[in-house]
């Protein structure tokens, strides 16, 4: 785990896919039976996480920030937003659809026939999903006249955010590489 310490020393050091895929490598020959890792430097110039597995891997590095990270209550109310947003079970299970699939537009059709939703509920849901910047309805022409179709947001800003929370779900999985030696606030 040098690798990914070292670079804490000034937080200058950009990580990359090859160092990523090297501590992948290290810690797949050290814990064979296990199929999720994780990494975590929570140090006082700032965080990295990393978790290496079958399906995800992903490393998250935040550098000190310069300013004073305290949240505000408007931002407060903003993060609950979301989350109210995704305890909806058919919402969540829908956006986790639409992020399952190919960055194209699809119908509400196929979004009920992957979901199992009825096309009511899929309507209800993806106008929801829409007004919160999460896909773009698109109508198209044919033949038989015109459909909505979807598209997800293509910076898909709720994917880190569902990757963590499939984490924080977890608790603490082991194996794990930790150092926590910050002294600071974490926000």
């Amino acid at each position: 785990m040098i690798c990914v310490s070292r670079s804490f020393s000034g937080l200058s050091a950009t990580p990359n896919l090859q160092m990523i895929s090297q501590i992948h490598s290290l810690v797949t020959v050290i814990f064979k039976k296990k199929n999720d890792y994780y990494t975590k430097q929570i140090r006082n110039g700032g965080m990295a996480l990393a978790r290496l597995s079958g399906k995800f891997r992903q490393f998250y590095l935040l550098v000190e920030p310069t300013e004073e990270t305290l949240l505000e209550d408007e931002e407060i109310k903003a993060i609950r937003k979301i989350f109210e947003l995704l305890a909806d079970e058919h919402i969540l299970r829908t956006v986790c659809y639409l992020y399952s699939k190919e960055c194209i537009p699809i119908t509400a059709a196929l979004i009920s026939s992957g979901t199992g939703f009825d096309m009511r509920e899929v309507d209800r849901c993806m106008k929801i999903i829409c007004e919160n910047n999460l896909a773009a309805r698109i109508r198209i022409a044919g033949v038989e006249g015109e459909i909505n179709a979807y598209a997800i947001r293509r910076e898909s800003r709720a994917v880190p955010l569902l990757l963590f929370a499939d984490e924080i779900a977890k608790g603490s999985p082991y194996p794990i590489f930790n150092m926590f030696d910050r002294e600071k606030p974490l926000i």
